[in-house]
């Protein structure tokens, strides 16, 4: 296996165990279990389990980069309805996995960012990264005509997706799609409303 590949894998098998039991509840061996990598594999790939997390980061804020992009590259007659339609696609994500996980870039946040400073300032970067795809998404809509002239664009992409990770731990914890769906409302029938 190329080494890249083998990185690759240690990576992804990782970010399956910690989306669930959390990074300080995952070791090395577990990692290395999973990914099928001999022992001692682990220190050829990362300096250690924290530059692990602080590449790991990247590798959770991949779904959602993608998912943008990849509306964000198809025409729209409404940037707005293009917006609800990413989020709900998550929506029905969490309810296929029986709203279990959450956002892991969110799950990470909570569980190391008084813990430790290099993957909390990654954290802060990948948050940053996500806003600013919510930002696209709201310029478009204001170039179409459909957001006010004098509205804010970073404030309101910071706003609606500090709402949105608030909406998907509220999810996690009651185990079905009501805060999330307030979210929708709130923030597409007022916010974004025009009207």
């Amino acid at each position: 296996m190329a080494r890249q590949n083998v990185k690759l894998r240690l990576i992804e098998k990782g970010a399956e165990i910690i989306y669930i039991r959390g990074f300080n509840n995952t070791g090395i061996n577990d990692i290395l279990r999973a990914a099928g990598v001999p022992k001692g594999s682990f220190y050829h790939y990362f300096k250690d389990k924290e530059d692990y997390g602080v590449q790991l980061v990247g590798h959770f804020l991949i779904r959602f980069v993608a998912a943008a992009d990849a509306c964000l590259s198809q025409p729209a007659s409404s940037w707005v309805g293009a917006l609800r339609g990413f989020f709900n696609d998550f929506l029905c994500f969490f309810q296929s996995n029986d709203f279990k996980g959450g956002c892991p870039i969110a799950n990470f946040s909570l569980e190391m960012s008084d813990l430790n400073e290099s993957i909390r300032k990654k954290l802060e970067e990948a948050f940053e990264t996500m806003s600013g795809k919510v930002s696209l998404f709201l310029e478009k809509a204001k170039d179409n005509g459909e957001l006010p002239d004098d509205l804010d664009i970073a404030t309101s992409a910071s706003f609606i997706l500090n709402s949105w990770e608030g909406a998907l731990l509220r999810t996690k914890v009651s185990k079905n799609s009501g805060p999330l769906k307030l979210f929708e409302r709130f923030t597409f029938d007022k916010l974004l409303n025009k009207t």
